[in-house]
């Protein structure tokens, strides 16, 4: 059942992930004779408090731990390892309505939909077309370049291993492209049966899976429409649990905070959340907000902090903020500025060098503090 109206909160699982996920792969690892103590401690984490059922860690913590396990066990295949490890019990409620789905483009949409259940940090985009259907995944924010194709493979994988298990198949015969190049462990691709994988096709971190119409409308055998209604209704329930307490403006500017390249616009995020722009719309006015205002306002404040804190070109900057170009940059600023981004850069670094003179002791030296010794009387 979608979510409608202003009333509904934001699947603000944005800021953290299960944590089981990550135990699941520090308890493999143990098992392969790895020792994963040192660098979960050095992400801050613990087995034992990965092992809670109810523990969820934030993002920083786990690209943190990623590169860490990466590092100590010399392995370029953690991400894969993971996803082919996964199984549906570890979804929960998600994981039986994957079973219950009629069809793989079922399974597929309700993945789209609830991913933020599993991972907020990445986003599955579906659309069909003649060729068949194409599910599209990449991070919604910035990420590590490594972590982010880490967490690829892991969809990758994952996606693989469900699709073959609620099918009851030894093979998924779908085109996978994915955005980077071949990888010191590209022989595990192997291990997907039936893919045909591409390799390079694009600079962002992204994967893409083209699925033949006839594949992806196929009847799987343990379909159950009135379980999968119950178990949507469920998933519903979590999506709203895990967002109590934050407002929509909240989380659309923890969404825009660490974008860089390109802000998203109003319905790419609305799509991440599964509603419509206008309910999105609707949502930020009931709090006396826009989305325009919350993305201009965040971005001159981005530009502000790399005018006065960077030596970044106007053009880089521009490119960063997601203008067109320089010109674009500097109008937009001068709008709400009343100065150039120039002459706002000379403002602040002239201000800074006068805060500077002012704070250095006359001299040269370090005035002494009152308690050091005393002046003679």
């Amino acid at each position: 059942m979608p979510m409608t109206g202003s009333r509904v909160q934001p699947g603000f699982a944005a800021s953290a992930v299960p944590a089981r996920y990550l135990w699941l792969l520090a308890d493999h690892l143990v098992s392969l004779g790895h020792a994963v103590e040192q660098p979960l401690v050095a992400a801050g984490l613990s087995v034992a408090q990965l092992s809670h059922p109810a523990a969820r860690i934030d993002r920083q913590q786990l690209s943190k731990a990623l590169q860490q396990l990466a590092a100590a066990t010399g392995r370029t295949d953690l991400g894969f390892e993971l996803g082919m490890q996964l199984n549906l019990g570890l979804a929960d409620e998600l994981g039986q309505l994957f079973l219950s789905a009629p069809t793989h483009a079922a399974g597929l949409a309700y993945a789209s939909r609830y991913l933020p259940l599993m991972t907020p940090s990445y986003r599955l985009h579906i659309e069909r077309t003649a060729e068949g259907l194409h599910a599209t995944a990449e991070p919604t924010r910035p990420l590590p370049y490594d972590v982010a194709v880490m967490g690829l493979e892991v969809v990758l994988a994952a996606t693989y291993r469900f699709a073959v298990f609620i099918s009851q198949s030894s093979s998924f015969p779908v085109t996978v492209s994915v955005s980077w190049p071949a990888p010191p462990h590209a022989h595990r691709y192997r291990e997907l049966k039936g893919v045909q994988l591409r390799f390079g096709r694009g600079d962002r971190p992204r994967l893409h899976l083209l699925i033949p119409t006839e594949l992806a409308e196929r009847p799987l055998p343990m379909a159950n429409h009135l379980a999968a209604r119950d178990l949507e209704e469920a998933c519903e329930r979590r999506l709203r649990q895990l967002s109590q307490g934050q407002s929509w403006t909240e989380w659309v500017i923890t969404m825009l905070r660490d974008v860089e390249d390109r802000f998203p616009t109003q319905a790419e995020l609305a799509a991440q959340m599964g509603i419509s722009p206008r309910t999105l719309a609707r949502a930020l006015l009931a709090e006396g907000r826009e989305y325009r205002e919350l993305a201009q306002d965040l971005r001159h404040a981005q530009a502000r902090q790399l005018l006065r804190g960077t030596a970044l070109s106007l053009a880089e900057i521009a490119h960063r903020l997601g203008y067109s170009d320089a010109a674009n940059f500097s109008r937009a600023f001068r709008r709400v500025e009343a100065l150039s981004p120039g002459q706002f850069r000379s403002a602040a670094k002239a201000a800074a060098a006068h805060s500077s003179a002012l704070l250095r002791p006359r001299g040269g030296k370090m005035p002494r503090t009152t308690g050091d010794s005393h002046e003679p009387g």
